[in-house]
């Protein structure tokens, strides 16, 4: 399987910070999820998203 680029090395720095403002803001919602049954689906969500936030940091 070919590995494809990261979409963020193709973003200019205001989309950058568009898309980590966004991410922010799933974090905050997918933190308010309280039935178990999703709990651990949005802890993954968050730890994804977290990673990809700091992945366009570095590149802003």
């Amino acid at each position: 399987m070919k590995n494809k680029p990261l979409p963020y090395l193709e973003m200019t720095n205001d989309q950058l910070v568009w898309s980590i403002r966004d991410a922010q803001q799933s974090i905050s919602r997918l933190e308010r999820v309280t039935d178990p049954h999703l709990k651990d689906r949005a802890q993954w969500s968050i730890n994804v998203l977290r990673e990809n936030i700091h992945v366009m940091r570095s590149l802003v």
